[in-house]
């Protein structure tokens, strides 16, 4: 007899105060910066040294990062490693389809539509409250 696993999620529509909301894009900015910047590390490195940076590498360089930007160092570590994570699967995407023609671009803090779901988890989400 095979068992079978349900999963359960659920979809809040946040309704943030104005100095969450201020809050939420201040992250979403941050996290487009990482973004542009671990693909740009990826690109240099491939293109001056014919070498492939792995997600893991990015990550491990996540507590430097924190060290000499203060304005990262109040994001949860998770979010920045989700940044890379998501980065990492548009780079596999690309290179598994085998067409050059489109690799990974440079997002615009303007254009972050696909970053706004920033995997907030309970711990992460301090002082962001469902409304009843």
């Amino acid at each position: 007899m095979e068992q079978f696993t349900v999963r359960k999620t659920f979809k809040y529509k946040l309704q943030p105060t104005a100095e969450q909301e201020g809050k939420m894009a201040f992250v979403l900015r941050r996290c487009c910066e990482l973004y542009n910047a671990a693909l740009e590390e990826r690109r240099e490195a491939w293109r001056m040294r014919s070498v492939s940076i792995t997600v893991a590498s990015q990550s491990t360089q996540l507590p430097d990062i924190k060290q000499a930007r203060p304005e990262y160092q109040d994001i949860h570590s998770q979010v920045l490693q989700d940044v890379l994570t998501r980065l990492d699967r548009a780079f596999q995407a690309f290179l598994m389809s085998g067409r050059r023609e489109r690799s990974p671009v440079i997002r615009a803090s303007s254009a972050a539509a696909a970053m706004t779901e920033m995997g907030f988890s309970p711990p992460q989400a301090a002082g962001f409250q469902p409304r009843r």
